[in-house]
């Protein structure tokens, strides 16, 4: 197979007859894509990292050939994410959150993403940057309206409501009748099906990319006519 809203959210939605995207800050799902019948719902990012790692855009700026949002990775109660000592002595579950405050806290570096989206011919490339510890397992998900195939380099299957399958590698493309949405190359660093703290997809359809730290990928969305002869994409239409 070849490569082929809420009122504080900053965003970015043209549309052609057929196919219309979203880039936003202020909510998980950065990227999405509609051509006509087949919908890439949402494009989220996430990092298994004292649950700061559910990439949620905080600045939108325009860059050259695209726009970026960056998710600087701070923490919920300090500004860097950490690990909370034991306070050693007994506390009852509702003093949990006040007792937070007494316990000795160790900060780690944030993970800080960057996600950048540029349109290219036929489609877009999305390229994500993560930087701070190494090996911090990460996944970008590719969340589909159920109903479509997707095809892979060495398979096939049913695009069902609430299954995940994880591209490997190569390419991979979901299709709903005579519209197609390609996205790759895949990758395969590790093999979490539910990352903790990430948001699931109980609706959709989720094609994985699993990633270690430090990332800077960049992940080809393309969209077209399906072939059902080629098994491809014929060409890139607006």
């Amino acid at each position: 197979m070849t490569p082929c809203s809420r009122s504080w959210m900053a965003g970015w939605r043209p549309s052609f007859p057929r196919r219309s995207w979203t880039v936003a800050s202020g909510i998980s799902a950065a990227f999405s894509l509609k051509f006509g019948e087949a919908e890439l719902t949402a494009v989220t990012i996430c990092a298994s990292y004292y649950g700061t790692g559910q990439f949620v855009g905080e600045n939108f700026r325009r860059v050259d050939g695209g726009i970026r949002i960056t998710h600087p990775g701070r923490g919920w109660h300090y500004d860097s994410p950490g690990y909370f000592h034991p306070l050693g002595e007994p506390v009852a579950q509702e003093q949990w959150e006040e007792a937070r405050w007494k316990r000795r806290f160790t900060p780690v570096p944030p993970l800080a993403m960057d996600l950048t989206a540029s349109e290219v011919e036929g489609g877009f490339d999305l390229r994500v940057q993560a930087e701070g510890l190494d090996r911090v397992p990460l996944q970008i998900a590719c969340d589909f309206a159920p109903g479509g195939e997707l095809d892979l380099n060495s398979g096939a299957i049913q695009g069902i409501a609430g299954q995940t399958v994880f591209l490997k590698s190569g390419y991979a493309i979901y299709h709903v009748g005579d519209d197609a949405i390609c996205i790759g190359p895949g990758a395969y660093a590790h093999r979490t099906w539910n990352m903790r703290w990430s948001e699931q997809a109980p609706d959709g359809f989720r094609v994985l990319i699993s990633l270690v730290s430090p990332v800077d990928r960049t992940m080809e969305v393309r969209c077209g006519a399906w072939s059902a002869a080629t098994e491809g994409i014929l060409k890139s239409e607006e």
